[in-house]
C-alpha cells in the first residue's frame, strides 16, 4: 500500500483487525483482505472457508463478510478515519468490496464505545436469564439495522411465536438427518485444549455438567451425540426474545447489507447489556425460509434470526490473526 501523509500500514491493519473480530457462520471467517493502491482495502470471498452442506449459495457467507464490514467501518472511526464502503464495485464476484479510508473527526464517544464492543460481543452459547428484554433496547436495535438499511422484526404475537418454532424444529430435523451437513458441523467444533484459529471450540459450549436447558424454539446443537433423555431432562427453561432481521430484496448487496446491519445490531445490543444467539436453521433452507416468511407476513427477505436476552457473559471464539487475512497486491506485471 502507498504510505500517504493521512494513512499508514499499522492503522490499515487496525482496521482489518477489527473486522476480524465479526461474527461469521460457525466461525468460518470467510474473508480475505488485499491492500490495494492509494488509500484502498479490498475485501474478497474467501470460498476455501465456505459451508457447501449449510449454505449451498453463498448466501451466509455473504452476511458474514458483511459483518466484517461493519467491523471494519467501525475500527477506522476508533482512529479518527471514516470509511466508504462501495460494495461489489466490479464483475468479479468474489471482490465483495472496495473499502477506502478518509481522514475524519476524531473519534466520538459513540464511536470509542462501539470500537470496545467489537471485543466484548460474544455469540450466546449458555442459556438466558429468564427477565425480559426492555422494549427501550428493541426499539434501539430496530433503529440500528435501519440506520444500515435493514429492518428488525420482534416476534411478539403468540401465534407467531408458535409457527416459528415449527419451522424451526422442521428445519432442524431436516439439517441433521443430511449425513454431509453432520459432517461439515463436527468439522468446525475444535476439541478442548487444542489450538485453533477459527471454528467453535468445545469449551464455548454449553456445559454439559450442569443442568440441561428448555427452549421453546430448537438451538442449533453442535453435540450431535447428546442423547434424547438428555434434552428431556431439562431445568432451565428460557424465553429470550426472538427478533428477525431482513432487508427488502435478496441481492448479494442486499445479503453484505444484512450483514452490516447484524454486526450493529449485535455491536449496541453489547453496548445495551444485552446478549445474542442466532437461530440459522429456518433461513439456511429455501423451504422454511419461504414458509417463515408468507406465515409471519414479512414484507422481505428474512436473513437471520436472533434470541435476544440477558445471561452470563459469553465465551469468546477463537480469530485468525491479521497476517492470515491481509495481505499485499502482487505488483503490477
Amino acid at each position: 500500500m502507498a504510505v500517504t501523509a493521512s494513512v499508514d500500514r499499522s492503522s490499515v491493519t487496525a482496521v482489518v483487525e477489527a473486522a476480524t473480530l465479526a461474527p461469521s457462520v460457525h466461525n468460518t471467517q470467510p474473508w480475505r483482505f488485499v491492500i490495494g493502491g492509494g488509500d484502498d482495502i479490498e475485501l474478497y470471498a474467501d470460498r476455501a472457508r465456505s459451508l457447501p452442506a449449510l449454505d449451498p449459495t453463498g448466501r451466509q457467507l455473504l452476511v458474514s463478510c458483511g459483518a466484517a464490514l461493519l467491523h471494519a467501518r467501525v475500527g477506522a472511526r476508533s482512529l479518527g478515519f471514516d470509511l466508504e464502503i462501495s460494495l461489489l464495485p466490479d464483475a468479479d464476484p468474489d471482490h465483495l468490496a472496495t473499502l477506502t479510508l478518509r481522514p475524519g473527526q476524531p473519534a466520538s464517544v459513540e464511536d470509542q464505545e462501539l470500537s470496545a464492543a467489537t471485543r466484548l460481543r460474544h455469540t450466546q452459547r449458555e442459556p438466558f436469564d429468564t427477565r425480559q428484554v426492555d422494549p427501550a433496547v428493541l426499539d434501539r436495535l430496530r433503529a440500528a439495522a435501519s440506520r444500515e438499511g435493514a429492518w428488525l422484526h420482534v416476534v411478539e404475537r403468540r401465534d407467531d411465536q408458535l409457527t416459528l418454532a415449527v419451522l424451526l424444529a422442521q428445519a432442524d430435523r431436516i439439517e441433521e438427518s443430511d449425513p454431509k451437513y453432520r459432517d461439515e458441523l463436527h468439522s468446525w467444533v475444535r476439541p478442548v485444549n487444542t489450538p485453533a484459529r477459527d471454528g467453535v471450540p468445545a469449551s464455548a459450549l454449553p456445559h454439559t455438567a450442569g443442568p440441561a436447558r428448555h427452549s421453546e424454539v430448537t438451538v442449533r446443537d453442535f453435540d450431535l451425540e447428546r442423547t434424547m433423555q438428555e434434552m428431556r431432562d431439562s431445568t432451565v427453561d428460557e424465553r429470550p426474545t426472538v427478533v428477525i432481521l431482513g432487508t427488502d430484496g435478496d441481492t448479494a448487496k442486499d445479503q453484505l447489507r444484512a450483514g452490516i446491519a447484524l454486526a450493529r445490531v449485535l455491536l449496541e445490543g453489547t453496548r445495551a447489556g444485552v446478549v445474542a444467539s442466532p437461530l440459522g436453521q429456518v433461513v439456511d433452507l429455501p423451504g422454511p425460509r419461504n414458509q417463515l416468511r408468507q406465515q409471519l407476513n414479512l414484507l422481505g427477505e428474512p436473513q437471520m434470526l436472533l434470541r435476544i436476552g440477558y445471561g452470563a457473559p459469553a465465551s469468546a471464539t477463537p480469530r485468525r490473526p491479521v497476517s492470515d487475512v491481509l495481505t499485499d497486491a502482487p505488483p503490477a506485471g
